[in-house]
C-alpha cells in the first residue's frame, strides 16, 4: 500500500512536472494526469461511427467524467489507474470533461490501490466556474466545518 502510494506521489513530481492533479484541469490541451476508473459507463456512436466509451475517474484531489475514443474504449476497466499523457479537457453540455487525445497515451500503472476523493465533481455543473483558488477555499471551508471531537469548549462536558 504505502509502496503503491509512493511510486504515485512520485510519478506526479519527479516523472514530469507537468503532471496535475484533476482540481487543477480546466479547458485545455496537452493533460497530463494519473487517476483510479471508478466506474465505466455506456458507450456511445457518434454520426462518423467513433465509439466513445463514458467513465468516471477520480486522484486524491477530485473526480471527473472521462471520455475515450474508439479502441481505447477497451482498455479501461474500473479499479485500474491510469498513466493519461497528452489528453485534453473541454466542456461538454456545460460540463468539464477530461478526454483521451488522438495524439495521447494511455498506460495502466496500477490496479485497485490508490488514494481518491469522489468530491469534488469537476464535471457537476457550476463547479467549473469557480476559480481554482475559489475551488480550493471551498474544500478548505467544508473540512473547517468538521467538529472537533477533541473541542471542549462545551461546558457541561463530564470527564470520565
Amino acid at each position: 500500500n504505502n509502496i503503491l502510494h509512493t511510486l504515485l506521489s512520485l510519478s506526479y513530481t519527479s516523472m514530469d512536472n507537468s503532471f496535475k492533479k484533476i482540481i487543477e484541469l480546466t479547458q485545455t490541451k496537452g493533460v497530463n494526469c494519473i487517476f483510479i476508473v471508478l466506474e465505466k459507463g455506456k458507450t456511445t456512436t457518434t454520426k462518423k461511427d467513433h465509439q466513445i466509451s463514458h467513465a468516471l475517474v477520480a486522484d486524491s484531489s477530485a473526480c471527473i467524467k472521462f471520455s475515450l475514443w474508439d479502441t481505447d474504449a477497451e482498455f479501461l476497466q474500473p479499479g485500474d489507474i491510469i498513466r493519461l499523457t497528452g489528453g485534453y479537457c473541454a466542456f461538454y453540455e456545460k460540463q468539464l470533461v477530461l478526454y483521451s487525445g488522438r495524439h495521447c497515451t494511455l498506460e495502466r500503472i496500477g490496479q485497485f490501490e490508490m488514494v481518491f476523493t469522489e468530491k469534488p465533481n469537476m464535471s457537476e455543473r457550476g463547479y467549473h466556474q469557480l476559480t481554482n483558488e475559489q475551488n480550493i477555499k471551498m474544500n478548505e471551508n467544508y473540512f473547517d466545518s468538521i467538529p472537533n471531537n477533541n473541542n471542549n469548549s462545551n461546558s457541561n462536558n463530564n470527564e470520565i
